[in-house]
């Protein structure tokens, strides 16, 4: 708004606020002339896709699709859930394609690759509700079913579900009946999967003691809980480990290390560690 008193200057005040509406409106007509060619180009190309290369070959191009490798559980609705992207920016942001593509002949097979191909992780405080809603609520809204497309998936157990005391968690002590029960339950939901050849990592939480010693009634206690559900992965033939932070090191723990046993992975750690480190083994 002008508030000069010269005639010619309010003149040109409201000429240039006139034409900064008309800018304006231009701008947004152009967006949308750019978006519905945007779509009708990308789907156009779809079309070419699905008519020209066999499904065999077109999952090998769907990965190369999405923007992320990765996905936290819990965090999934957020991919789906983006504000739309400027369609003159489609070309460069892999973003966009997800509001043109909906709805088209590719979109279920894109799916599918992205129920495949990405590892989905289960970090912070998670649990039965987000591992149920991976399991059962398709992101895309093509009524697949995830669990029979899930392959890629990491569990990390924290001291949020090992302690939900704050007291219990500062003094190490080893975790109550009832919370043991609500892990294994958790874990056990992922043997609902139906996919073959799955992949998991299940990491293990590992504190040490006042004393600097690794605290390995905790750690052996995970494995008990756990290793019914291992079990089962095991014979489903899924590629499992369990992981665990030890002496600033990564270890792995699988079916085929020492024996496939609560009391057999932590007599094969402390007999590694004695061997690395000096380090006796601990009566546990």
């Amino acid at each position: 708004m002008c508030y000069s008193r010269d005639p010619q200057i309010r003149a040109w005040g409201v000429q240039s606020a006139t034409t900064f509406k008309r800018m304006i409106a231009l701008c947004e007509k152009l967006e949308q002339a750019f978006q519905a060619y945007g779509r009708a180009c990308n789907r156009a190309f779809c079309d070419q896709v699905l008519n020209a290369l066999p499904r065999q070959i077109r999952d090998l191009i769907y990965p190369h699709v999405f923007d992320r490798d990765s996905f936290r559980v819990d965090h999934c609705h957020r991919y789906f859930a983006q504000l739309p992207k400027p369609a003159s920016v489609t070309f460069f942001d892999t973003g966009a394609w997800k509001t043109q593509l909906e709805g088209h002949a590719i979109w279920p097979e894109l799916a599918e690759s992205w129920y495949h191909t990405r590892l989905f992780v289960f970090d912070g405080c998670w649990g039965n509700e987000q591992l149920w809603d991976l399991l059962v609520n398709d992101k895309w809204n093509t009524g697949l079913e995830p669990q029979k497309l899930l392959k890629n998936m990491k569990v990390y157990l924290k001291r949020i579900h090992l302690f939900p005391d704050e007291h219990l968690q500062h003094k190490g002590e080893e975790m109550r009946p009832r919370d043991i029960d609500m892990i294994l339950q958790q874990l056990w939901f992922l043997t609902h999967i139906e996919t073959q050849n799955v992949k998991i990592e299940i990491h293990a939480y590992s504190n040490h003691t006042k004393e600097g010693e690794l605290n390995t009634p905790v750690l052996k206690q995970q494995f008990d809980l756990m290793f019914p559900a291992l079990c089962q992965m095991k014979d489903k033939g899924w590629n499992v480990c369990v992981s665990a932070w030890i002496d600033s090191d990564r270890w792995l723990f699988t079916p085929t290390t020492g024996k496939f046993a609560p009391d057999g992975w932590i007599d094969w750690m402390q007999q590694q560690r004695e061997e690395r480190y000096g380090i006796r083994p601990i009566v546990v």
